[in-house]
């Protein structure tokens, strides 16, 4: 009986194969000690660009709010800005702001930053109450926005809320999204 006819290149490419084969295995016994941290990278890095997008979102529909602003009256502009606002808070927070009032808004922030509100959101609270005088004020001292005095209260309302939305964009993308050598896995 002969024994079977050796291909060139044959056992090195078994011995190629059985090392890949036992790399592999290496590789996924390294991963599976360490999925949670894997998991959490994952996660932080999928929240982070879910949040910029939320970001780029809001900027865009306000800029374009001011673009059509002077074809709305205060009240329909109050309404505008209140629900672009409201559907970043929504998007930002995972929760539904779409129908809280400004006291309302003020109390989840105060449960969600336990009691310690960054001032860019008590910010936000200022903009609603004042915002919500001018949707239901109409007639009564100040209920308008101020456009006379050489400030466009519209313009600056709008300008802030774009600088801090833009300012939590870069929050987000930034420190608050470590590696996985930060956050104790090491790779």
């Amino acid at each position: 009986h002969k024994s079977p006819l050796l291909l060139p290149g044959t056992t090195a490419l078994i011995v190629f194969l059985s090392v890949l084969f036992v790399s592999a295995l290496f590789l996924v016994f390294f991963l599976l000690m360490h999925i949670p941290s894997i998991s959490d990278f994952v996660s932080r890095t999928l929240v982070s660009a879910t949040m910029k997008k939320n970001s780029r979102v809001a900027v865009k529909k306000l800029k374009r709010l001011q673009k059509k602003s002077g074809s709305l009256d205060d009240a329909e502009f109050a309404l505008e800005f209140q629900k672009i606002l409201r559907a970043f808070l929504c998007s930002h927070f995972k929760e539904d702001f779409s129908s809280s009032t400004t006291y309302d808004l003020s109390r989840a922030f105060n449960r969600i930053f336990l009691d310690d509100v960054p001032i860019e959101f008590e910010r936000f609270v200022d903009i609603f109450a004042r915002t919500d005088y001018i949707r239901f004020a109409r007639g009564k001292v100040d209920s308008e926005f101020q456009k006379d005095t050489g400030v466009d209260e519209r313009a600056s309302l709008i300008d802030e809320v774009v600088f801090t939305i833009s300012a939590l964009g870069r929050e987000i993308s930034g420190d608050s999204v470590p590696s996985v050598s930060q956050s104790g896995g090491s790779l």
